[in-house]
């Protein structure tokens, strides 16, 4: 399912036709294969959006711990939000960054959305509704 919509994505037609993604199906399929990224694409866009400002590491963290271990935010330990920083640091916003979605600053430690950012969490929307419908692109 998920690689006909690419397909229909990358050929100009079906529901994703509107959006600008210059990515390849390959890189794309990478970058939403994982959860937490598709996580932290969806908080970006949410949050931070192209035309806001960035986000700070720890916020995101936090989240995506949240998430993870199904607690709120209140009730996450010092170690939940720092398996989730090592986790985003070392592997998700770093290849969030190279396929052009976000600027990664790890020393600032701040994430800021790229314009990508809104159009790629629209097709997560797209994949999902797809996905729970049943519906062919």
């Amino acid at each position: 399912m998920i690689a006909e919509i690419l397909d229909a994505l990358a050929q100009d037609r079906g529901p994703a036709a509107n959006l600008d993604i210059d990515l390849s199906s390959e890189k794309l399929f990478e970058v939403v294969e994982n959860q937490h990224r598709r996580e932290v694409i969806g908080y970006l866009a949410a949050h931070g959006g192209c035309d806001e400002e960035a986000v700070q590491l720890d916020d995101l963290a936090m989240f995506i711990a949240a998430v993870s271990y199904g607690f709120r935010i209140g009730e996450l330990s010092h170690e939940h939000k720092w398996v989730a920083v090592a986790a985003l640091a070392q592997t998700h916003l770093p290849l969030l960054d190279e396929a052009g979605l976000i600027t990664f600053d790890e020393e600032a430690e701040r994430i800021e959305p790229s314009d990508k950012i809104d159009d790629v969490a629209a097709l997560l929307t797209i994949i999902a509704h797809s996905v729970s419908e049943g519906e062919q692109p």
